[in-house]
């Protein structure tokens, strides 16, 4: 593999421009349209003299009564929280925790093989906050990532089979989950990608075929790339 003036290889280069925001950048297009409101916007509709007994008692069930006084100071809190979340931008609407060569371990204590590693597993959530979300999507999204370089593709055959043999193991196993405080995902919600700067339209077309998603760092316009490794 080609390595640097600094010593570094053209991966490690990709490694190091994935920062969270790039991740974001790169994973938006699974996380659905920005929604507008939640399903609670006519609560700010009316006027608090105006609300029925149900929306009272609504109102009420949305925050604990340690946290509001009244009804006024209810609607005031909804009002507080739309702007919060509404005010957020793409990236400041996101969770996202990652974690770089995890491996694929096989049997236990004496009999541990380490069958392989995952280059790159990223989940991203949904901000939210209380009722009110910046996302009508609000599961948990796991991205099972291979990072290559542009050298990788002379052997794309050799990438399809390394993919196809860890989304079976991982897939097949219980694998342990490799940090505290993530989520467990079901596989509709699991998307196994390459990652590279740039991907010739006949790989993607081959990559897509068999349910596996191209990013793009080159995807992201220059600027807005630049500005995010800043």
């Amino acid at each position: 593999m080609p390595v640097s003036g600094d010593g570094m290889t053209e991966h490690d280069d990709i490694v190091l421009e994935l920062t969270d925001d790039v991740l974001k950048q790169l994973v938006k297009r699974f996380l659905g349209k920005r929604a507008c409101w939640s399903k609670y916007s006519w609560l700010l509709d009316k006027d608090v003299d105006e609300w029925t007994d149900y929306e009272k008692k609504l109102a009420r069930s949305l925050y604990p009564s340690s946290e509001v006084e009244s009804y006024e100071h209810a609607q005031i809190r909804m009002q507080l929280d739309f702007h919060q979340v509404h005010s957020l931008t793409f990236e400041g609407s996101l969770e996202l925790k990652k974690t770089f060569e995890f491996p694929l371990i096989k049997g236990e204590r004496e009999y541990c093989v380490t069958k392989g590693f995952l280059d790159l597993i990223v989940q991203v959530k949904p901000f939210s906050n209380c009722c009110f979300s910046a996302y009508k999507l609000k599961s948990v999204r796991e991205f099972i990532i291979e990072i290559k370089t542009k050298s990788d593709f002379r052997d794309f055959g050799s990438i399809l089979r390394q993919i196809k043999e860890y989304r079976a193991y991982y897939e097949g196993r219980s694998v342990e989950r490799w940090t505290k405080g993530f989520q467990s995902t079901y596989a509709s919600d699991r998307y196994y990608c390459v990652l590279s700067n740039t991907l010739p339209p006949r790989i993607q077309a081959i990559f897509s075929n068999e349910n596996i998603f191209c990013l793009e760092l080159d995807s992201i316009e220059p600027l807005q790339r630049k500005l995010l490794e800043e």
